[in-house]
């Protein structure tokens, strides 16, 4: 059996979903809510909490995805001088840093890397 396409929801498809200003793209969002079972979706702890915030209310079927945290350094990363956080750049952030994480010996690699960093030459004044 072929691997199911793995796909990181942001905000923007749940919304949609909701959308009454826009019949065209809430039609288009439930019909590929349909055929979600076809792949294994991941959705950050960020989307909940901003939906949920949104909906004033749970939304049970994210029970049905694999939820992943967001670490607050990546949290930090992805948030804009206003505060607002970019939850899809942070999520997809989280998810290739954990298969970094599980392919590789990252603190190990960092180890090696600062062997070879060369110190920064003082600039003149």
């Amino acid at each position: 059996m072929p691997k199911r396409l793995e796909i990181y929801l942001d905000t923007s498809i749940p919304n949609a979903y909701f959308d009454d200003k826009n019949p065209f793209r809430k039609e288009i969002t439930k019909e590929f809510w349909k055929k979600l079972d076809d792949y294994e979706i991941f959705v950050s702890d960020l989307v909940i909490k901003e939906i949920e915030d949104k909906r004033r209310r749970k939304m049970p079927y994210f029970s049905e995805f694999y939820q992943i945290e967001v670490r607050d350094e990546i949290v930090k990363e992805f948030t804009n001088s206003r505060g607002d956080v970019d939850d899809m750049m942070a999520g997809l952030h989280e998810i290739r840093m954990r298969r970094a994480e599980k392919e590789f010996d990252l603190e190990a690699l960092a180890k090696r890397a600062e062997l070879f960093r060369m110190p920064r030459k003082k600039q003149a004044s």
